[in-house]
């Protein structure tokens, strides 16, 4: 099976772009034809679903031992034997930019690639080109998008698991 590229070199060229966006440059406008304005320009949040969210943002895929990118909860067991309960938030900790960031230093200055995978899997991250941009937070600035899972009805699909089928599973889509 052939390989795709890494998700870092198809966006680094986009990353320095914004470097230079977020400093401002100056443009003329229809409006303003005569007298250059400043433009500056910000990455806001990435929304995406949730593989191309964890490949962009520098988190590991749903199916690792820590597959949020929210919370540092640890799901135990290998492929398909995952156990997913503990749904006790308060003994959830919450991931947050600064420590993310440190961590990913860490696991770059690893020696040997079988050791920095072994940071990957301990922590759930990998480095991702995005972290260039210093204002931008992977943990707050990634989103989900809704619509890939209306129209797949995973919702639909997990209220059902949890036995509330007949009280909000009235119509079919």
């Amino acid at each position: 099976m052939k390989t795709e590229p890494p998700t870092n070199t198809f966006i680094e060229h986009l990353v320095e772009e914004l470097k230079v966006a977020w400093n401002g440059f100056y443009l003329k406008s229809y409006k303003s034809p005569d007298v250059p304005v400043l433009v500056r320009l910000a990455l806001l949040c990435v929304g995406c679903d949730i593989p191309a969210s964890r490949k962009l943002c520098g988190f590991l895929g749903h199916s690792a031992t820590m597959g949020c990118n929210k919370c540092t909860k640890a799901f135990i067991g290998g492929i398909g034997e995952k156990n997913y309960g503990g749904f006790n938030l308060s003994e959830w900790n919450l991931r947050n930019n600064s420590s993310h960031r440190k961590l990913v230093q860490k696991v770059m200055k690893a020696k040997t690639k079988s050791y920095r995978e072994e940071l990957e899997r301990k922590y759930g991250i990998r480095y991702s080109v995005l972290l260039e941009l210093h204002y931008f937070d992977p943990v707050r600035m990634t989103i989900l998008d809704p619509m890939n899972n209306l129209f797949l009805e995973s919702a639909k699909h997990m209220l059902n698991k949890f036995g509330m089928q007949h009280k909000y599973c009235v119509m079919n889509i």
